[in-house]
């Protein structure tokens, strides 16, 4: 049986980017990563790509989307390694906006709920568009261990 250690952690080289579009396109999960932004995966002993998420870095926020794991491996606990693994890279100007279902795996990852009138105006205009689209999903804020509450 395979263990979470037996999954290496990597930030893909620029270069590397689309084996992430790659594996999100055949695997179903919806989202892309843009030649600039930091993506961040997990691999098997095969060295296949099980999870990946991007950390797309904005004016003055950075935003975790797109946290994939394969079907076969979901509730496993892979996101959650892949989201601690990144966890250097994130402050407090890092947000996200995951699936309301989601929302335990993010409050165990130091992901807080951000009331719209206490985040970044470019943060609120982003996830207002995507609430408009009709998307079921909750404005968290990455809370580092000596930041107050939010």
């Amino acid at each position: 049986m395979t263990s979470l250690q037996d999954y290496t952690f990597e930030w893909l080289a620029s270069s590397q980017i689309p084996l992430a579009n790659k594996f999100y396109q055949q695997h179903g999960i919806r989202g892309k990563a843009g030649r600039h932004d930091r993506c961040a995966v997990l691999r098997d002993l095969n060295g296949d790509l099980v999870a990946s998420a991007v950390l797309k870095s904005k004016q003055n926020y950075e935003l975790l989307t797109h946290v994939g794991v394969i079907n076969e491996l979901r509730r496993c606990g892979l996101a959650s390694r892949l989201i601690r693994q990144m966890e250097p890279a994130f402050s407090n100007r890092t947000y996200c906006f995951p699936f309301t279902y989601l929302e335990s795996l993010y409050l165990s990852q130091d992901f807080v709920k951000v009331d719209t009138s206490k985040a970044l105006s470019d943060v609120v205009t982003q996830y207002q568009i995507y609430c408009k689209q009709g998307r079921e999903i909750l404005l968290m804020q990455y809370q580092t261990s000596n930041d107050n509450m939010i």
